[in-house]
C-alpha cells in the first residue's frame, strides 16, 4: 500500500472476519473514510499531515490547525 492509496480512503482489513462482526454490532461509523477526511480537513492549510507507510502499519501525524 502506498501513501496515495491511504490518502484516496483505500481500505485493506487485515482481518475481514472481525470487520464484517464489529460492522454488524454497530462499532464501525463510515468504515475506511477517516484519512480521506483528514485529508480533505488539511486542504485549505499550508500544513500537511505527515503519513508514514511501513509493510504492516502506517502512521499519521496531525499538525495542529487551530493554532
Amino acid at each position: 500500500m502506498i501513501i496515495s492509496d491511504i490518502e484516496n480512503g483505500l481500505v485493506a482489513a487485515r482481518n475481514p472476519r472481525l470487520v464484517h462482526i464489529l460492522d454488524k454490532m454497530g462499532y464501525l461509523e463510515n468504515y475506511g473514510t477517516g484519512l480521506k477526511r483528514i485529508v480533505k480537513a488539511y486542504a485549505q492549510s499550508d500544513l500537511r499531515p505527515e503519513i508514514k507507510v511501513t509493510e504492516n502499519s502506517f502512521l499519521v501525524t496531525l499538525p495542529n490547525l487551530n493554532g
